[in-house]
């Protein structure tokens, strides 16, 4: 459990999903590197690369799901999205659709089954963040944290969605 002063929440878990795909892109890439400078010694490319695997895993570690009283912050590789209690009138951890699985268009049973990302029903649209790709136990602990903000923040507000 992660705790910013006394107000935000970072939902454990949340940020583990980013950080394992940004390693294993790092270990593939980095070996790759590391055969080019081997083979033909240090350049500013080689440099550039480094730099942007390196910074590639910090954005990871910062990345997740945050609560405060306020609302929900959604951490993602290229954007921060904070939206505020009244406007969230639903939510939800639906199977993962994002960019490892072609938006969802190729059926692979091993993102079906045990990954999920948060959904969160912003005013009138449903938005997808596929950057908080997460295992199931993980998308327990998002949906019960937004659950208990809602109620909190409006009494008999309910989930709206699936498992």
């Amino acid at each position: 459990m992660t705790r910013y002063g006394s107000e935000v929440y970072r939902v454990p878990g949340t940020r583990i999903g980013p950080i394992a795909i940004a390693l294993s892109f790092v270990a593939v890439f980095g070996a790759g590197l590391a055969v080019s400078i081997v083979a033909f010694g240090w350049d500013a490319s080689h440099v550039g690369i480094a730099v942007g695997l390196a910074l590639w895993v910090v954005r990871a570690c910062t990345m997740g799901v945050l609560t405060s009283a306020r609302g929900i912050t959604v951490r993602s590789w290229l954007f921060t999205r904070t939206y505020l209690w009244d406007r969230v009138h639903g939510y939800n951890t639906e199977p993962y659709s994002g960019t490892l699985n072609g938006f969802g268009t190729s059926y692979d049973p091993v993102f079906r089954r045990r990954t999920r990302m948060l959904t969160l029903r912003v005013d009138r649209r449903w938005r997808e963040f596929p950057s908080t790709i997460c295992s199931r136990p993980t998308a327990k602990r998002i949906r019960d944290e937004v659950e208990g903000r809602l109620r909190e923040h409006e009494p008999g507000r309910e989930r709206i969605g699936g498992a």
